[in-house]
């Protein structure tokens, strides 16, 4: 039986080409007991936002996901996109949020967005992003394949 603070991480079989530095960035916030949630996000451009295929996330001040959208997020009303951060499919839980997220079912945002984060945000469950600098490559269309193939022979450095 696993103790119920133990950190079991989640990876996304969509996110093939995960640098294991993202492993050691991801678990770091479990050194302080308020953490029960990590995911990992990154800075990206305006074009890379308009990708529904990559989730973005905004977060407050002490990094707590505000919320996760396949749309661009937030808009810029003066045309900057500095503020853009593209989340990467990779989690950390303390097992007993994790049991709790099975037990709570599909959302009502989850649904909409078919994201299961929000399932957590939606119960008051928060999610402490932590900031990479590497770029995860997911397979999201069979295209996708192709560039995670080759990225996984030649070894690549994927830093953004």
């Amino acid at each position: 039986m696993c103790p119920e603070n133990a950190v079991v991480v989640n990876m996304q079989g969509d996110e093939p080409a995960l640098a294991p530095a993202m492993l050691s960035e991801l678990v770091q916030p479990f050194k302080s007991h308020d953490v029960n949630v990590t995911t990992l996000a990154r800075k990206i451009n305006t074009k890379e936002a308009e990708n529904p295929d990559l989730v973005k996330v905004v977060f407050a001040k002490d990094y707590k996901a505000l919320y996760f959208s396949r749309s661009p997020m937030p808009i810029s009303r003066d045309g900057k996109g500095d503020e853009l951060h593209g989340h990467i499919g990779l989690y950390a839980f303390r097992m007993k949020i994790l049991k709790q997220f099975v037990i709570l079912g599909q959302s009502r945002l989850e649904g909409i967005e078919k994201l299961e984060q929000l399932r957590l945000l939606e119960n008051g469950i928060p999610i402490y992003v932590v900031i990479t600098n590497y770029k995860s490559i997911s397979v999201d269309r069979p295209e996708d394949i192709k560039t995670v193939s080759k990225i996984l022979q030649e070894e690549i450095d994927i830093t953004a």
